[in-house]
């Protein structure tokens, strides 16, 4: 096959998924707990629009709800780390170790930025 037939093919099925999919920036925050999960952050979402337009009830049933589910997930994750250590596994003992350091390194890079 000519190499530049399968080229041209190629890029114009990127063309045709840029133009047919969105497109969305999402911005990583790296200084964000390791228990933090998009469930968490819809909710603080949610509570920030509450506190926007002033609607005390919604901030106060969202607090509430967000306080439910920050303890639910760091139990989860607190467990998570139990598991790994009294299964032994070195290697993601080691992995949530690099996770956890280097999320603390990047905390001073406020610019970080990546694609959904």
């Amino acid at each position: 096959m000519d190499l530049d037939r399968m080229a041209g093919c190629t890029t114009d099925y990127i063309n045709f998924c840029i133009d047919v999919f969105p497109v969305r920036t999402v911005r990583c925050f790296p200084s964000n707990k390791l228990w933090i999960t998009s469930n968490i952050k819809c909710l603080q979402n949610e509570k920030k629009e509450a506190f926007k337009v002033e609607d005390w009830e919604k901030i106060k049933r969202t607090q509430h709800d967000l306080k439910k589910v920050l303890k639910q997930a760091k139990g989860d994750y607190k467990r998570k780390l139990q598991r790994k250590l009294q299964h032994n596994s070195i290697q993601e003992v080691w992995k949530g170790m690099k996770t956890t350091t280097t999320s603390v390194r990047l905390w001073w890079n406020t610019s970080l930025v990546c694609d959904d």
